[in-house]
């Protein structure tokens, strides 16, 4: 087991990963819930139908080769500490199931199958983890997107790998997103804590999908047609920073996200509209009190208002056919004194002349 190392590459871990040593990585593989592999490894051993799937790392000196587990960490994580008293120390926690006689033998070596190179590797794990049953999430399916692209493969192939169709739109969206995050973080002294498992990639993703909020971080369509890192103009990346803390808070929990769900970032790029709302938002207002200096709200009121106006007429077009409706009538009724005190709040009966 000593010569299977963990993948800084795992698009399931953090963006900062790339620079973790093993212990790290352990660490944080661990916490994506094992404690069922750990049972199973511990009463069964392991299954030779399911491989890790691995490249060899660059030898050093005459050491032993080694092997990066691109698929598998998970497993691999729960059979070192099985296994390796190291790994149990770093990893600390309660006390590890007992491994039965017969699961013993089974638990090292393990099957591994090794490929020559990573983008032998690639398409696998998106049928595996993007269209299969073991599906990862928005912030992974980033990272995975990412490793196509740098692989070379062209983007209606990443696209239609990853379920998408034609949509090489979506995908660049996917691609930019990710870069637009690193570089948020990037740009703070602490950055956000961003493997998938914590982090909900899919509010940054729906945030640029508003041109407002592209607008305020300086994206132009070229950022969208050709993704590339750090898109965001050196000049916008505080700009970006107060948008990331708006919509995830601070890392250390001292400054409150603005949004609790996606739906809120709607308004949330209505406020960015307005200079006094944005600023008011940002003195400790809720999102609610910000939105209502905002030109969303009243969008929002003259859009409900012509809405209502046009069903009353569907409304009114057929009453003719169904005069004495007693019913229909108590409706009408509601609606004419509900129009009456919408009214006088819009204008109230003394400014009327």
């Amino acid at each position: 087991m000593v010569n299977l190392r963990f993948d800084p590459k795992n698009p399931r871990l953090s963006l900062d990963s790339d620079s973790a040593g093993q212990d790290a990585l352990l660490k944080e593989v661990i916490s994506y819930d094992i404690e069922d592999l750990l049972t199973s490894l511990a009463r069964n051993g392991y299954f030779d139908e399911e491989p890790l799937i691995a490249v060899k790392y660059p030898s050093r000196g005459g050491q032993p080769q080694q092997y990066v587990v691109v698929e598998g960490n998970r497993r691999l994580a729960a059979l070192k500490l099985l296994t390796d008293e190291h790994a149990r120390g770093v990893a600390g926690g309660p006390p590890l199931p007992t491994v039965s006689e017969m699961a013993r033998a089974r638990l090292d070596p393990v099957p591994v199958r090794v490929y020559q190179n990573r983008d032998q590797i690639i398409p696998y794990l998106g049928v595996r983890h993007i269209s299969g049953i073991k599906q990862w999430n928005s912030m992974a399916k980033a990272r995975y997107i990412e490793n196509m692209v740098h692989s070379g493969t062209p983007m209606l192939d990443v696209a239609q790998m990853v379920g998408m169709g034609r949509r090489i739109d979506v995908v660049r969206r996917w691609l930019l997103t990710l870069y637009v995050l690193r570089q948020a973080n990037n740009a703070t002294a602490e950055p956000w804590p961003v493997s998938d498992r914590e982090f909900d990639f899919s509010f940054l993703y729906t945030a640029l999908g508003y041109a407002t909020v592209r607008e305020q971080v300086g994206l132009d369509s070229s950022a969208y047609s050709d993704p590339a890192p750090n898109p965001v103009p050196e000049e916008a990346t505080e700009t970006l920073v107060d948008i990331m803390l708006d919509l995830y808070g601070s890392p250390d929990g001292e400054r409150r996200p603005k949004i609790r769900e996606s739906r809120q970032i709607k308004q949330l790029a209505s406020v960015y509209e307005s200079g006094e709302a944005t600023r008011y938002l940002r003195a400790g207002a809720s999102l609610d009190e910000a939105y209502r200096k905002s030109p969303g709200e009243r969008q929002e009121l003259i859009g409900l208002l012509d809405q209502a106006s046009f069903m009353l007429g569907q409304a009114n077009a057929i009453a003719v056919h169904h005069r004495g409706n007693q019913e229909a009538a108590r409706i009408a009724r509601r609606c004419y004194d509900t129009a009456d005190v919408l009214l006088n709040t819009l204008e109230p009966r003394t400014q009327r002349t």
